[in-house]
């Protein structure tokens, strides 16, 4: 037997003739001790307290209330002392129309005229027989006031029946209960200081750490984890973290809100009292794999029938809430922290991040045509989506950095379904049984989110979903989740930096015949051996994905690497003839309009004059040289606004006249390079290809492919071109006059 029905049972029967005190009946035969008001938003239906159908388990004496569109009641009971611990509140009811919604719940006090419920039950379940409805509610100051409410929204008139309210304290705790049958839904972890550290795995050979602190997020203020699952594949995101703060907030719409429904209601304050980390992404398919071995979104029967394609960084998808805590126990099992599913409260509270509109990005109707581009800016949905999900982060995120909240695959939440409460809540983890869940046959887990198949009213940061915990069907193409992971007020080592410290204090000159005096000369830096981070964090400004995932390279040799891009004085000089291609032509000029494979040409010449051994710069040796010791986006620093770049770049922004400039007239970077950034676009030994997440040692790129990497920015080129992170391609064979050399020489 299902622990959860057990514990449903258990409470339902048994604990009623073991602990409760007696129950206390509000009969509905008169209007004395009730109070009766209209639901917000509708106007008060009619009602007749007398003789009503008859039917199992009704004395024949009750509530009619008659209902047309528009029209609704709200019927509070009076208060009950209910001692300590859990009141199981029951009434029967009868329906005769389809659009009606009711709710039974309990309350402290009568809420204002505002409507209580945001889970309602349909009439069309309750139509034309008695229906027992029941709520289990934990009251604060041991009393509690059962309210019922019902509103129409049909043009037809409906009529509802509605027996005596039994309300039966059951003299035992939540707590109590939970103990006793351990259930799955467990209260959100308050770590105390003397909390064990969160364990980290053994690193294998080749491994460098597990959980890493990445830093503070620019833009959100907020610190970020990564979290290594080794033996993911090559180039797949890695499982960065965000660290939500504790807070409060106000959870669900407005009823007036456009767009909402009725049973995402009411809106109700909840604070989250200890801070959590939250998955930046949704689990991808390549973390699934390698945690799981398999992969459900093109493995599972469902997927084969229905699915569409996948890839590694794309969100898993295919996957019920059992598969998920699966999933999460391997997870933990390997030691990089205590992971779960959010709850709803976590969920809803991480995604809005402090907004309090439709959407984390606003108040925007996005089915309107003026608003569809921006509401696609930052979800896939039903009018930007049409063949599954797609790779995560490739929209923008809210303002805590969290990408894909709204769209892309609707994501699991620990909480069974069941009714909101009206009161102020403390991180509440929603029912503690499915016996609570409303609609007839559950029990059903929550979803949030929306997917890339919904209309954008079901993206919104309110909206509420559902389903069958082992549910496998064609709707398992937008079933995904994302993970928490429980946070004991430490964080992880930081991520390394470039070592060893910075050093400029040697370099050489290489004599070229040929080259004039009074032209640069080929000047080379002692670069040092070191590790470094490459690529770009998630949360960097402007990034691509395409720089992604961050990940740890040594470089192990030193090398020297030209202080200055090539110029025209040196290439004429080698080659016997000048490509440039007539924008800006002078001796200490970058040259430009070359090819990869016209770069092979004069190294080849070069290296024949016995002068030593030079190559293009791997991609690597590139990036590690341009940072010189920095994370930030340039090497001078993140330069938000761009206000700085004009000292060490030539861009877009500077260049008139268009054209390249003399190298070597903007700072240089913190290891006596210049024009790393900016000028014309460099070189690099590398075939295009996706990075590896995983620690590397020196490496060269894939071994072939169709295009070169190249890298640095231009002067024709936006500002953010210019970041150190940022890479392109383009065939080998293609000349620009975008594109130029810089080059490396072998150190002895």
């Amino acid at each position: 037997m299902n622990r959860l029905f057990a514990l449903a049972v258990f409470a339902l029967v048994f604990l009623p003739m073991c602990f409760a005190q007696a129950p206390v009946t509000v009969n509905l035969d008169s209007a004395e001790g009730l109070l009766i008001a209209a639901p917000g938003g509708f106007e008060q239906a009619s009602y007749a307290f007398g003789l009503i159908p008859s039917g199992e388990g009704t004395n024949g004496q009750g509530l009619t209330i008659t209902l047309n569109e528009g029209e609704g009641l709200i019927l509070y009971g009076p208060s009950v002392n209910a001692g300590e611990g859990l009141v199981l509140i029951r009434c029967s009811v009868w329906s005769s129309g389809p659009d009606v919604f009711m709710t039974l719940v309990g309350l402290n006090a009568p809420v204002d005229g505002s409507l209580i419920a945001n889970m309602p039950i349909n009439g069309a379940d309750y139509m034309s027989s008695w229906h027992t409805m029941e709520v289990l509610y934990d009251p604060r100051d041991n009393a509690v006031m059962p309210a019922f409410q019902v509103v129409a929204t049909s043009p037809a008139s409906s009529i509802v029946y509605l027996d005596q309210i039994v309300v039966t304290p059951l003299g035992v705790t939540s707590s109590v209960l939970e103990e006793m049958f351990a259930p799955t839904i467990a209260p959100t972890s308050t770590p105390t200081p003397t909390e064990p550290a969160i364990p980290t795995a053994t690193p294998t050979s080749g491994e460098v750490t597990s959980i890493w602190t990445l830093g503070t997020n620019q833009m959100s203020g907020l610190e970020e984890i990564r979290v290594n699952i080794f033996g993911s594949a090559t180039g797949a995101i890695p499982l960065d973290m965000v660290l939500i703060p504790a807070g409060t907030f106000m959870m669900g719409p407005s009823p007036y809100q456009q767009g909402t429904s009725g049973f995402w209601w009411p809106q109700h304050e909840v604070t989250i009292s200890q801070p959590f980390f939250l998955g930046m992404f949704e689990i991808t398919e390549a973390q699934w794999l390698a945690v799981m071995g398999s992969n459900p979104s093109v493995d599972s029967p469902e997927s084969q029938q229905y699915g569409f394609p996948g890839c590694d960084n794309c969100p898993v998808n295919y996957v019920n809430w059992n598969d998920c805590q699966d999933f999460i126990e391997r997870l933990n099992e390997m030691g990089r922290g205590t992971f779960r599913l959010p709850t709803e409260a976590e969920w809803e509270y991480a995604c809005r991040a402090g907004t309090t509109t439709l959407f984390s990005f606003g108040d925007m109707l996005c089915e309107d045509t003026q608003n569809t581009y921006s509401c696609s800016e930052y979800m896939w949905w039903l009018m930007n989506s049409y063949s599954g999900p797609k790779p995560v982060a490739n929209k923008r995120p809210n303002p805590w950095g969290l990408y894909d909240m709204h769209g892309n695959v609707e994501e699991w939440c620990s909480d069974w379904l069941g009714y909101y409460q009206y009161e102020p809540q403390i991180d509440p983890i929603g029912p503690i049984g499915d016996f609570q869940s409303p609609i007839p046959g559950g029990p059903y887990r929550v979803m949030r989110g929306g997917s890339w198949e919904y209309s954008s009213n079901n993206c919104q940061s309110a909206a509420r979903g559902f389903s069958l915990p082992d549910g496998r069907t064609f709707l398992g193409s937008s079933h995904g989740l994302r993970l928490v992971r429980l946070y004991n007020g430490t964080l992880p080592p930081p991520l390394p930096t470039p070592t060893p410290a910075i050093s400029t204090s040697e370099s050489i000159v290489i004599d070229i015949p040929g080259l004039p005096s009074n032209a640069k000369p080929l000047e080379m830096v002692l670069i040092p051996a070191g590790t470094f981070m490459m690529g770009s964090p998630n949360n960097e400004q402007d990034r691509d994905s395409y720089e992604g995932p961050q990940h740890e390279v040594t470089i192990s040799q030193p090398f020297f690497l030209g202080m200055f891009e090539i110029t025209q004085a040196q290439w004429l000089a080698v080659m016997g003839s000048n490509p440039t291609s007539g924008d800006r032509v002078g001796d200490d000029y970058p040259v430009d309009t070359v090819s990869w494979d016209d770069c092979q040409t004069f190294i080849s010449h070069l290296n024949g004059m016995g002068r030593g051994s030079f190559r293009l710069p791997s991609e690597a040796e590139w990036e590690y040289a341009c940072r010189a010791g920095t994370m930030t986006r340039f090497y001078w620093g993140d330069d938000p606004s761009y206000s700085e770049i004009g000292r060490y770049a030539w861009y877009f922004g500077n260049k008139s006249p268009n054209g390249t400039k003399v190298v070597g007239q903007k700072l240089p970077n913190a290891w006596g390079l210049y024009d790393m950034s900016g000028n014309v676009e460099e070189w690099c030994g590398d075939f295009e290809g996706s990075y590896s997440s995983s620690h590397q040692t020196d490496p060269q790129g894939p071994i072939i492919g169709s295009y070169r990497i190249k890298r640095g920015g231009c002067w024709g080129g936006q500002a953010k071109y210019s970041r150190s992170a940022y890479r392109t391609f383009i065939s080998p064979n293609a000349r620009s006059r975008y594109d130029g050399v810089r080059l490396l020489r072998v150190a002895q």
